[in-house]
């Protein structure tokens, strides 16, 4: 078989790079993050993937990305500024290239604001799916997948996947199955990683006992 690239992975928010380790079997990871003691901490433990602080604005789009995830992160992003951020965001995916993103659902965000503000933080946003579904189509992704998904209740959290169509001889490839893997990573079969997402939230969230005893269920 002839011997393909890695595939080009970009992890928006990448905080101290929980996510990125995961996202290294499929390919060469990037991590942005705007803290630079979370950068320190993802070099350090992740020597093979390559982070740097630094916003979305930085990232060129002359050079897009088969794989673009924003885990857990517009939700802070304000209301007023979503948009724009979304744009460029959605820009550095390549032609063929996918999209994920992950964040509370907005049923589990206005129940917090109500019961329990104390846990939010400056800023959590609600997200409605609409929104990021009409962000995406309005700069040429098309839906694979959503789900929702939860800790202890339903409909705490919510995932998208998106395509944009075609593909490009300039940007590298992913692996032979890295792609089929990545398009279904909302699947009730890929749970590893949806662990993941839910421990890192938890975590950012202060519960950092929680995230232990979610990875612990490996």
């Amino acid at each position: 078989m002839r011997e393909r690239a890695p595939g080009r992975i970009l992890d928006i928010g990448c905080g101290s790079g929980v996510m990125s380790s995961f996202l290294t079997r499929f390919g060469d990871v990037t991590g942005i993050d705007f803290s630079a003691p979370a950068i320190a901490i993802a070099s350090r433990m992740i020597p093979t993937g390559s982070f740097r602080v630094a916003t979305v604005d930085e990232i060129d789009p002359a050079w897009p990305f088969d794989v673009v995830t924003l885990f857990d992160v517009i939700e802070h992003i304000p209301q007023d500024d979503r948009s724009g951020f979304l744009a460029r965001a959605f820009d550095l995916v390549a032609p063929g290239g996918l999209a994920f993103l992950s964040s509370p659902h907005p049923f589990h965000t206005r129940w917090l604001r109500a019961e329990h503000p104390e846990l939010l933080q400056i800023v959590d946003e609600v997200v409605e799916p609409a929104d990021v579904m009409a962000a995406a189509s309005e700069h040429g992704l098309e839906p694979v997948q959503y789900c929702t998904f939860s800790i202890s209740e339903p409909r705490q959290y919510q995932a998208f996947a998106f395509i944009r169509p075609g593909a490009s001889d300039a940007t590298p490839s992913l692996a032979p199955g890295a792609r089929r893997r990545l398009r279904w990573l909302g699947n009730p079969l890929t749970r590893p990683l949806r662990r993941e997402v839910i421990a890192r939230t938890a975590a950012r969230r202060g519960d950092r006992a929680l995230a232990r005893e979610i990875r612990r269920q490996r």
